[in-house]
This record gives structure tokens, sequence and C-alpha cells, in this order.
């Protein structure tokens, strides 16, 4: 895969917004812009409202991932990060 990074929640959404990924990894904790705050602008964009996203985050019952399910992303890898677990996820969503 061809992996690009951004330094924020905002970062993410302007790289996004230029060019779109097939899937878009992100915390639920960054600077700047949470991950519950992505989605919704994700979910709002109709050019983005379809593309796949998957939620990392050491705190499985924070009260944000609730939210950001009931919008359809569904996703959710919970860390420490196991990178042969997370690479079987990024593939199981690649080719779904």
């Amino acid at each position: 895969y061809r992996v690009e990074e951004a330094a924020s929640g905002v970062d993410g959404l302007l790289r996004i917004g230029t060019q779109t990924p097939d899937l878009l990894i992100l915390d639920l904790k960054m600077p700047g812009m949470n991950g519950l705050d992505v989605c919704r602008a994700v979910r709002q964009n109709d050019q983005l409202a379809a593309m796949k996203v998957l939620v990392t985050t050491g705190h499985p019952n924070h009260p944000d991932l609730a939210e950001i399910q009931a919008m359809g992303y569904t996703d959710c890898y919970v860390k420490p990060l196991r990178v042969e677990t997370f690479r079987d996820l990024v593939d199981r969503m690649m080719t779904a």
C-alpha cells in the first residue's frame, strides 16, 4: 500500500480533499480536530461519504466511538498496535 500521513485531523482533511484515499486510518484523539470531528466532516461531504474509515484508539469505551459507529464507521482497532493483526484488518477492509 502507498501510505501518506497527516500531522492532525485538519491536515488529514485537507489532504483527502485533494486526493481521496481508498482507506482513511485515523486516531480517535488527534491534535486540533479529533476523530469524531473528522468522521463528521467526511460523512457530510458527498464525495467522501462512501470512503472506508478505520478508527484507532487506546480507549475502546470512549463515548465518541458510539457516535462514529452510528455514522456507519464500524471498523475500530484497539491499541496497542500489533503489526500482523493491524495488517490483516487493513487487508480485509481493502478487499471488502
